[in-house]
């Protein structure tokens, strides 16, 4: 049985990444040692590390201008890094949200600035929407020091499919769930900032493009390893990094050079989307309750017209080989994440299962 992973995160890899993972396990480049023991001071590493940067700019379009950092764990961590690089506490902060993982950048970027939203204040508990949110850009405070938003929400399946208005402040993304699936002109950004465990490899690592300028700016005292100099002046390897996550990264940035780049991962995506999408909008049985224009790509939510029979609907297309399709708890339902790694026989088994279950069951 071929089995199909859907999980939103940590996220399939491609089939080519694993098989040299597998191979190169025990002696990696004629070492005699695995990756895992091979020191980040190494001649072979740091080429690894040279080359892992050179591919992100290639494939990426980053100019010289802007610092290639890999910051060890998630993008949660960012979301503090961010205003204590960026902002003061006695410094104004502009963030949207219209999804959870802005909705927690926003929550913690509090602790360490003067937060001021587009909207009104999200407040705790969450509560789940399926729109970008309206605002009005003329009315945003041209002295706070950046704008932050999320590019695409994994949750709701929102994702942004042109730039917000931030009436001139620098854009601040959180990339995480779609860098790397479409084309994005860099140098429209401040920072973007995307944690690997979706289209980068494995969980452990966050990528961080930020403009040169904006790095070593802060007028407050912030912890060596929370800085962004820091990681600038030593190559991100201040201290000893998760090189095996910096070794998968570089293994699945070849594969994407290999497939023909980013544009090639575009079209793929909207293709499986497109697919998908097409499917759930022709039944009644199932239904996406987003707006067409502001669907994500790379994550479908869906849900069932009867509740009742979705513990039903998981088991047996988990038995069927369709893995991890249960939708986050905050919204319900069903989600089809259909990353870079998965491939179009993927969402062809997920569409092709769907069209069985309605039979069965409308």
């Amino acid at each position: 049985m071929t089995i199909h992973n859907f999980s939103a995160g940590p996220a399939s890899l491609p089939a080519a990444v694993k098989q040299q993972l597998k191979s190169e396990l025990d002696n990696w480049q004629n070492t005699g040692t695995s990756v895992m023991e091979v020191s980040h001071r190494s001649p072979e590493f740091k080429a690894l590390m040279a080359d892992n940067e050179a591919l992100l700019r290639s494939l990426l379009g980053i100019s010289d201008e802007y610092a290639v950092l890999l910051v060890p764990g998630g993008a949660r961590l960012q979301y503090a890094m961010l205003p204590m690089n960026l902002s003061a506490p006695n410094r104004k902060t502009v963030y949207h949200v219209n999804g959870y993982w802005g909705f927690l950048a926003y929550q913690e970027a509090q602790k360490f600035s003067q937060v001021v939203t587009t909207t009104e204040p999200p407040k705790a508990p969450y509560q789940p929407q399926h729109s970008l949110g309206d605002y009005d850009a003329a009315q945003i405070d041209t002295d706070a020091d950046y704008f932050h938003y999320t590019s695409n929400e994994t949750l709701e399946g929102i994702q942004w499919h042109t730039l917000p208005d931030s009436n001139g402040l620098p854009l601040c993304c959180d990339m995480t769930s779609d860098l790397m699936t479409r084309e994005v002109n860099i140098d429209d950004y401040g920072i973007i900032y995307a944690s690997a465990q979706k289209n980068l490899g494995i969980a452990g690592l966050t990528l961080v493009i930020v403009r040169k300028d904006f790095i070593g700016q802060h007028d407050n005292n912030i912890p060596t390893l929370m800085d962004y100099a820091t990681f600038e002046q030593h190559n991100s390897a201040y201290n000893t990094p998760p090189t095996f996550v910096w070794y998968v990264m570089y293994l699945v940035l070849q594969w994407y050079q290999q497939q023909g780049g980013i544009q090639v991962m575009q079209i793929r995506n909207r293709a499986k989307a497109q697919k998908l999408y097409d499917f759930i909008d022709n039944s009644t049985f199932y239904s996406n309750r987003v707006a067409p224009g502001i669907r994500s790509e790379v994550n479908v939510p869906f849900w069932l017209a009867d509740d009742g029979l979705n513990e039903q609907f998981l088991r047996e297309s988990s038995a069927a080989g369709l893995k991890a399709l249960k939708g986050h708890k905050a919204v319900g339902g069903m989600r089809a994440s259909i990353y870079n790694a998965v491939p179009m026989q993927a969402v062809d088994a997920l569409i092709e299962f769907m069209r069985n279950f309605e039979k069965q069951h409308a």
